[in-house]
C-alpha cells in the first residue's frame, strides 16, 4: 500500500568540496558534516540524546506507521537531506536545524587551522505531502515533488545561506521570531519552465549565516506582482469520503505566467487517495485580490484563473 506523510526538508551541501583538496581531507570534512549535523539535531529536536536519534534509524529499518514522527537522513555525496517526516506541530523544526547546522559548522570552522579542512555548506529548506518508500538498497526513502524541489532550492544557494521554498515562507514569515527575515522572493524558472518562488533567511542575530544576496538573483526582479494580481493558491486537496492527500505545492509549482491548468487524475495528482471512488479535487485560491474556492471532479481539467 502507498504511504504518503507530510515531510519537513533541510537539504545541504558542501560548497567546493573537491577545490583544492586532498582525498583525506575531502574524507574529514565529511566526518565533520555528519558529527555537525548530529549535534545539531540534538539541539534542535527538544535536546534529545545521540543514542536516540540513532533509535529512530533503527526503527526506520524495522517499521513504522505513516503517523510516527520519524527523521530521516539521506546522503548525497558530499551532502544530504535530513527529512522531519510528521512533525506537524514543530512548525519549523527544519529552520532551527539549519540553523544549528550554521552554527556547528562555525565552531568546527573556528577550532581548525588547516584552511583544506574548513568548510561550508549551503542549504535548501522546503516542504510537501510525499511517498514514503524503500529504494534499490531496501532502505528507507522518500519520493516526490517536496524532496525535488527542496534539492532545487539548495543548489541555488551559496555557503552560508538558506533559501527556502514558498510554502516554508508561508508558514514562518508572519511568527514573530521570524517576522523581517525573509527577502522578497525570487521567481525562478525550473527545468519544465514552472515558477518556482524561493526566499532567502536573512538575519544578522545567528551565527555562521550568510546574509549576502545569492549570485543567481542577479538580474532578477525580487518583487513580484502584488497579492493583489496574482495567482496565489491557498489549498488543494484530492479525494473523496474524508481521505485526501494534499497537493496544495504540487499545484503552486504548476503555476506558470499566473496561470494554472492540470488533469485531475491519479497520474497527476501523484496517487490514488482511495481505490474505486470518484473523487474531487477542492482548491482554494485568490486572483486579483478575490479569494474563490473551486471543486473539480476526477477526469475533468482545472483551469485557473
Amino acid at each position: 500500500m502507498t504511504k504518503t506523510a507530510n515531510v519537513k526538508y533541510v537539504y545541504i551541501d558542501v560548497v567546493g568540496f573537491t577545490r583544492d583538496r586532498s582525498a583525506e581531507a575531502q574524507s574529514d570534512i565529511i566526518r565533520s558534516l555528519n558529527r555537525s549535523v548530529i549535534e545539531a539535531v540534538k539541539n534542535t529536536y527538544m535536546g534529545i540524546g545521540l543514542s536516540k536519534v540513532f533509535k529512530f534509524l533503527e526503527k526506520l529499518a524495522l517499521s513504522y506507521t505513516p503517523n510516527d514522527e520519524v527523521i530521516l537522513f539521506l546522503p548525497s555525496g558530499d551532502g544530504m537531506c535530513i527529512a522531519f517526516i510528521n512533525f506537524i506541530s514543530q512548525y519549523d523544526i527544519h529552520l532551527r536545524l539549519a540553523l544549528n547546522i550554521l552554527r556547528e559548522i562555525d565552531t568546527l570552522n573556528q577550532a581548525e587551522s588547516g584552511t583544506s579542512r574548513k568548510f561550508t555548506v549551503r542549504i535548501g529548506i522546503n516542504e510537501g505531502d510525499d511517498l514514503l518508500v524503500r529504494d534499490i538498497n531496501r532502505k528507507s526513502n522518500i519520493a516526490g515533488d517536496g524532496i525535488n524541489t527542496a534539492q532545487r532550492i539548495m543548489s541555488l544557494a551559496e555557503g552560508g545561506q538558506i533559501l527556502v521554498g514558498d510554502i516554508v515562507y508561508r508558514k514562518l514569515h508572519n511568527r514573530e521570531r521570524y517576522m523581517g527575515s525573509f527577502s522578497e522572493p525570487y521567481e525562478v524558472k525550473t527545468k519544465h519552465n514552472r515558477s518556482l518562488l524561493v526566499y532567502q533567511f536573512i538575519n544578522d542575530s545567528y551565527i555562521g549565516i550568510n546574509n549576502s544576496t545569492p549570485s543567481f538573483a542577479a538580474g532578477l526582479q525580487l518583487s513580484m506582482p502584488s497579492d493583489t494580481v496574482r495567482l496565489i493558491i491557498y489549498s488543494a486537496y484530492y479525494g473523496a469520503e474524508g481521505t485526501t492527500i494534499d497537493v496544495t505545492e504540487l499545484l503552486r509549482s504548476r503555476i506558470v505566467d499566473n496561470k494554472l491548468e492540470i488533469l485531475v487524475e491519479n497520474e497527476e495528482l501523484g496517487e490514488d487517495p482511495i481505490y474505486g471512488v470518484g473523487k474531487e479535487l477542492v482548491v482554494e485560491y485568490s486572483y486579483q485580490g478575490k479569494k474563490e474556492k473551486v471543486v473539480v471532479s476526477e477526469h475533468s481539467t482545472l483551469s485557473l484563473p
